[in-house]
């Protein structure tokens, strides 16, 4: 998956596209048995981690404003070290900007003990350490290291809103009785800025232990550890100390259970049954987070549960009067106690709420995690009394297994994070609907699936949020932000010694307490959780302006929520990418330019997994009709604005006229049905458009289906318009933002299905071909076979030719990527483009211009009979990549190399003024990329 993000990286590049991605690092310092290194933030660095084999030095950060930015520092020796600590030094940048060392932080990784993994796709530490994983992120005090043993620090840098952008340096020295390292440290601060948490788009609910909740473990929870007293100033202290660490960490969604607070002082009944409430620590509480500039939603405690058992049935926990003070009593939810209660309860917080100015940032939720329809039915009682008493009020639910039953109550539905990857469809329909979409992770999802516990790849805690964007999730919620409940040993051991707390390893915390300053120590995976937030942002940023980019990266590291990378280094460098995309001055990416009428016999350019697909008689054919779901998409590429068109019949609509064959267009991932939107015909010559359960536009055309229709979609922004028998006026057009780009397939539901004459154009590109998709099925090779090799165009005998099939021009602009990868030990031999010949078979000796690079850099126009027309010395090498732009204005022609503004070549000639385009080698095995022809 890595070369896709180079290939990126290739297309921001404005000048070369050399240096495809971070700079190569030079050795690591070693000196004696001593070898310090640089890892990036998204690998673990176990104890037992040997020394990288080609390791970093230095340490290189790319960031935003008002983003962290993060690496590790490895130590390993062969002899043991003593009082090992890393000192930090400010950062100075343009005109003698710095970046303070209050911005820059160095902690040392402590690792966490574990006796039970938990399942699924565990990454297991370099033996010896099987058990031990890396985590704790605390004080960077002098610490003896063992011999053998590898130390890790995290290194991270906080980029002010106000820094201004450049290259900032500075130095990191890792220190030691036996002596010190200095490590060079170069920060980019680029002109973007992420949102301040409060009023980031992205919402994070990671849920916080205060008083009630479970009214024992979680309610304790804080006074156990750091041996506290609920409300006393300590108390208070850990939890401005914590609010802190929200706005660090984009934890914008503040959990609170108002029963809590009612339990402990907040509500008096006296002995008519009058209710008194006290609003102070409730509010005091909730102020504290506000006033800190981290809350933008509040998330109140579910106040429906179970008893008897999982599936048991639903109560709620009210308070009632006993033996003369306020007392917890759980009764029936929908009973007559329970509606009492409610008719108290809502009323007075909604009245206060509405005086703070918070029912609309407020959440009240009924069950968490509903296993049953008893449990819905609760629900659903529970929200009744919600809308009556608390009108404007968010209400949410998290489900651990798909649920329906919910679709008019709730505003936020928060399926685990598998449970929306398996249930898109009716999640698409929800989003449609205006609701919001959220994951969470919890003792599950395992398997493939991302998680955050402790004995998983750093880098799948990051990707939750990549799956999120790709998704169209909006928030994510976690229950274990300090679930340490009265857990012994909390910062060494995962389990008890007697096997207790056998929780998944990681599942219940991500934060551990620091007791002597009142306040958490952070984990390496609550870092990493919050560079996924920070890329949703900033992928957000770069999908307003270039969405197809957006998509390209995204789906470039992730396809689902099981098929991602696992390789940390990749989502490092395609936060690089995100940020030269945001601020790089081009246009969004241009997308491949397409024509199959399937007379190669094959569809090696299509993508399916439902349906059975087959060329017969140089038509593309879906026979199965017993699907609705079939889909075959192009490969490659996701579209925003684009022409779409193919003709399309159904010769059976297995006797129901109302079965359709057309277009899925706009979906998250090749071959899916359950995002995007849905362009069909039916039998009956009825023409729609369909989003997520429900149509958008309809009408009945006077066409037989029987026969070949021509189909044509043109979608422009939000505007989709679809045309019928070449038409000039659309015969349907709605306006829709549920899906801004995908990726383009073939649909039929419940017929047999005939495709042919298949077409994909783009504004302003006549053609275009990155060869991502793997096929080559509009270009004709000559004299050797050519293939495609991670995602180039690829000659590999020195002497070839292809030709674009079918397509001359005359004036316009040829450009491509080149590159000389051996030139057989020839200097002379060379790559190149040929324009304006005569016949598609004719070589450059035959007619047209060539234009061509030879491995010494020489830049020359060939004309076919009269030979160089003029020649230039580029000085460049081509076996690096680079690009060739041919402009052709009536009897001129110009050269340019690498978006130079100035051509290298220029000449005046009018033999040949129209003809066909080919791609050809001299003698050096070479590769085409990114190859464009505009008018």
């Amino acid at each position: 998956m890595r070369k896709w993000s180079q290939r990126i990286m290739q297309r921001l590049l404005i000048v070369s596209i050399v240096c495809l991605s971070i700079q190569y690092p030079s050795p690591a310092f070693a000196s004696n048995a001593l070898t310090v290194w640089v890892e990036n933030s998204a690998t673990k660095v176990y104890s037992s981690s040997p020394v990288p084999s080609n390791p970093r030095t230095s340490i290189e950060l790319f960031s935003a404003k008002n983003e962290n930015e993060a690496a590790q520092i490895g130590i390993r020796s062969a002899h043991a070290l003593d009082n090992v600590s890393v000192t930090v030094h400010s950062l100075t940048g343009p005109d003698g900007a710095t970046i303070p060392t209050g911005n820059i932080s160095v902690r040392r990784v402590k690792n966490m003990y574990t006796q039970h993994n938990s399942g699924g796709e565990i990454e297991t530490p370099p033996a010896p350490n099987a058990n031990e994983y890396p985590d704790i992120l605390i004080d960077n005090a002098p610490f003896d290291l063992e011999a053998n043993v590898t130390l890790a620090y995290w290194y991270s840098v906080f980029v002010d809103s106000s820094q201004a952008p450049g290259t900032y340096t500075g130095t990191v020295v890792v220190n030691t009785d036996s002596g010190n390292v200095p490590i060079d440290v170069t920060l980019v601060v680029y002109d973007v800025e992420l949102p301040q948490t409060a009023s980031a788009d992205y919402l994070v609910n990671n849920w916080l232990t205060s008083v009630g909740w479970d009214f024992t473990g979680t309610q304790i929870s804080v006074p156990y550890q750091f041996g506290v007293e609920i409300f006393d100033e300590d108390w208070w202290t850990i939890y401005e100390n914590i609010a802190k660490n929200f706005k660090k960490h984009r934890n914008n969604v503040l959990y609170i259970d108002v029963l809590g607070f009612l339990m402990l002082g907040g509500l008096d009944i006296d002995a008519l049954g009058h209710h008194t409430f006290n609003w102070t620590n409730f509010d005091r509480f909730i102020e504290l987070f506000i006033d800190e500039g981290t809350v933008k939603y509040i998330w109140n405690a579910h106040m429906l549960d179970r008893k008897d058992g999982w599936e048991g049935p639903s109560y709620i926990k009210t308070i009632t009067r006993a033996n003369g003070v306020p007392t917890l009593t759980e009764v029936p939810a929908g009973s007559a106690e329970a509606n009492q209660w409610l008719e108290v309860l809502l009323p007075a917080l909604k009245s206060h709420l509405d005086q703070k100015g918070w029912t609309e940032m407020y959440y009240l939720v009924g069950h968490d995690e509903p296993a049953t329809v008893q449990h819905i039915a609760a629900d659903n009682w529970f929200y009744d009394k919600v809308d009556q008493y608390v009108p404007g009020a968010r209400k949410g639910e998290p489900f651990y297994e798909f649920k329906a039953g919910l679709e008019n109550r709730l505003t936020t539905f928060v399926p685990q994070l598998d449970v929306l990857d398996q249930n898109m469809a009716y999640y698409t329909a929800r989003r449609a609907e205006g609701k919001e979409i959220w994951t969470y992770t919890c003792v599950g999802p395992q398997g493939q699936y991302p998680n955050r516990f402790l004995d998983y790849a750093l880098v799948k805690t990051r990707l939750i949020h990549w799956f999120n964007w790709k998704a169209g999730a909006t928030g994510f919620l976690h229950y274990g932000w300090n679930y340490w409940n009265t857990k012994p040993n909390v910062l060494e051991n995962w389990q008890n010694a007697d096997g207790s707390w056998d929780w998944a390893p990681g599942d219940t915390h991500i934060v551990y307490p620091d007791v002597a300053n009142l306040s958490v120590y952070d984990s390496i995976r609550h870092e990493a959780q919050l560079d996924g937030i920070e890329d949703y942002e900033l992928l957000n940023i770069l999908s307003a302006i270039k969405p197809q980019l957006a998509k390209k990266i995204v789906d470039s590291l992730m396809k689902n929520g099981t098929d991602y990378t696992r390789d940390g280094s990749d989502i490092v460098q395609a936060h690089k990418i995100i940020l030269d995309g945001i601020v790089a001055a081009d246009s969004d990416l241009t997308m491949t330019t397409f024509e199959d009428d399937f007379s190669r016999g094959n569809d090696n350019s299509w993508h399916h997994v439902v349906g059975t697909w087959s060329v017969n008689s140089e038509q593309y054919v879906q026979s199965d009709m017993t699907t609705y779901n079939a889909v075959s998409s192009l490969k490659g590429n996701a579209y925003r604005d684009f022409e779409f068109s193919a003709d399309v019949k159904i010769p059976d609509a297995n006797g129901d006229a109302s079965n359709w064959a057309g277009f899925q267009i706009r979906s998250h991932n090749p071959g899916d049905a359950a995002t995007g939107y849905l362009i069909g015909i039916r039998h009956n010559g009825q023409l729609f458009i369909h989003r997520a359960g429900s149509d958008l536009a309809m009408v009945s055309l006077p066409v037989w289906m029987a026969e070949y229709n021509h189909l044509k979609v043109v979608a422009n922004g939000t505007t989709i318009r679809v045309y019928v028998n070449h038409g000039l006026t659309p015969a349907l057009e709605v306006t829709d933002d549920l899906f801004a780009v995908g990726y383009l397939g073939l649909r039929s539901g419940g017929v047999l299905a005939h495709f042919d004459n298949v077409k994909v154009s783009v504004p302003g590109v006549d053609f275009f071909d990155n060869f991502e998709a793997g096929y080559d099925t509009m270009w004709t090779q000559s004299y050797s076979p050519w293939s495609i090799v991670s995602g180039a165009y690829s000659e590999n005998t020195g002497n070839g030719m292809s030709t674009l099939a079918g397509k001359t021009s005359s004036n316009g602009a040829l450009a491509a990527n080149l590159r000389i990868v051996n030139d057989n030990g020839n200097a002379s031999n060379w790559v190149g483009l040929i324009v304006r010949k005569t016949n598609a078979a004719d070589n450059y000796l035959d007619s047209g211009y060539l234009v061509y690079m030879r491995k010494n850099g020489q830049l020359a126009i060939y004309k076919a009979g009269a030979g160089d027309l003029q020649t230039y010395d580029t000085g460049l090498d081509p076996s690096h990549p680079f690009r060739l732009e041919v402009v052709l204005r009536d009897d001129n022609l110009k050269v340019y190399v690498n978006h130079s503004e100035t051509a290298a070549l220029d000449i005046t000639d009018s033999a040949y003024v129209s003809g066909y385009i080919s791609l050809i080698t001299g003698g050096a095995s070479s590769q085409f990329d990114d190859v464009q022809f505009t008018r």
